[in-house]
């Protein structure tokens, strides 16, 4: 006997009656996101429900769906009274005061590694398990991961954070305690076996930075990208302007690169960051070089760097730096850039403190909460900068490193 045919419903997308002998039942078949497979959900016979109560749990169980969770699994955890990595997930997010960029890591580091885990309550979640998807990460990583090893193994970087952010949503439930009195985990948080161990190795510090050539060369090169008869150009202007504020300020990626106008004065001569890594925002001088260069890219939208295809939008440099550094033959990434900032105000004397207020590092001690950052201590980091980019044409150490990276 041939499967029945499957009638669809006329409003939700998925929903379907399904005949069968003992009376028709609805049923929802839709897509779980991540995985391959469809998931099926039954919720009774035609005859009992109500097409509109139906219809409500079916838009529930596909906003699930698109969440990666499979509604069957998901309503026995809960009917049991557990917590699946998922629940975990959302509510630590949601408990926690953190940054769009911060929970958006979070998030997309969890379903890329432990997608399968989702649904799994975090009772179920065993050290064994810790210790093989922790190698399985570097595996995956390193099998589809063309590119030069750097400071650490292929995966080894992917596999550690992603076990952090594990560890850390495991962690927010650690002290739970149950009806009965017992622990939700009873045996604590076990992302600790990775270093209990020895599984997770320290990972090394890159030390990567452009020398003075390197960068000399690179200021080269992205002036030529103003140039009008520069053919087949790997990189547009707005690009290049881009590489150069990273270059001359020390920012990092997504701090210039959702640079807003209102956060721009041309008449106060300053640059504001709003958000930063440390919670602060952070204001910096506007130098000559730096004016000359955002007087370039004015526009009359929101963004600094707006999107050349998605007008109202940021761009999105995402292979900016990986362009430039392919046209200038050395490899490096944005990261690379402001270790590249630091180096070479160190190079000029000036102390990790006084390179820390550039870089907007968090102070160290509480000594250094009294003491206020101000445009005036920042001014004289971005003149050294400055003048290491673009007065040093005729300084003899520019022939001292062509010299020295001869020899190398």
């Amino acid at each position: 006997m041939s499967n029945p045919k499957l009638i669809p419903d006329s409003e939700v997308s998925g929903l379907k009656i399904k005949p069968q002998a003992s009376g028709a039942v609805y049923v929802l078949k839709a897509k779980q996101r991540g995985t391959r497979r469809t998931v099926t959900i039954t919720y009774g016979k035609v005859a009992n429900l109500s097409v509109r109560e139906v219809r409500r749990w079916a838009k529930r169980d596909l906003a699930l769906l698109s969440q990666g969770i499979n509604p069957n699994t998901h309503k026995k955890a809960v009917a049991e009274g557990e917590k699946t990595l998922s629940d975990a997930l959302n509510e630590f997010l949601m408990s926690r005061s953190i940054k769009d960029s911060t929970r958006k890591s979070y998030e997309q580091t969890i379903r890329r590694n432990l997608k399968d885990w989702l649904n799994r309550p975090i009772t179920e979640i065993t050290q064994p398990m810790i210790i093989a998807r922790y190698h399985k990460i570097k595996d995956d990583v390193a099998k589809r991961n063309n590119q030069k090893q750097l400071a650490n193994p292929s995966g080894e970087g992917e596999a550690q954070k992603a076990m952090r952010s594990l560890s850390s949503v495991l962690g927010f439930f650690e002290e739970d305690v149950l009806q009965d009195g017992t622990r939700l985990l009873p045996l604590g948080n076990p992302c600790r076996v990775l270093k209990a161990k020895g599984v997770r190795k320290p990972l090394k510090k890159r030390e990567r930075y452009l020398t003075l050539k390197q960068r000399l060369d690179l200021r080269d090169s992205l002036s030529r990208a103003s140039h009008p008869e520069w053919k087949n150009k790997p990189f547009t202007n707005q690009q290049a302007i881009f590489v150069m504020v990273l270059l001359l300020s020390g920012l990092r990626k997504d701090e210039a690169r959702l640079l807003r106008w209102e956060h721009i004065s041309f008449n106060d001569r300053t640059i504001t960051i709003p958000e930063t890594k440390n919670g602060k925002a952070h204001v910096l001088p506007m130098t000559s070089k730096m004016k000359e260069l955002l007087e370039q890219v004015q526009n009359d939208g929101e963004w600094v760097f707006e999107s050349p295809r998605l007008k109202g939008k940021p761009a999105s440099m995402s292979r900016v730096v990986e362009r430039v550094s392919e046209d200038l033959r050395t490899n490096f990434t944005h990261h690379d850039i402001r270790r590249t900032v630091a180096t070479l105000l160190a190079e000029r004397g000036l102390s990790s403190d006084q390179i820390g207020i550039l870089l907007n590092h968090a102070n160290k001690g509480q000594t250094q909460d009294y003491i206020q950052r101000t445009i005036q201590q920042i001014i004289p980091l971005m003149e050294n900068i400055e003048h290491d980019l673009f007065d040093t044409d005729d300084d003899p150490s520019r022939d001292e490193a062509n010299e020295e990276s001869s020899h190398q």
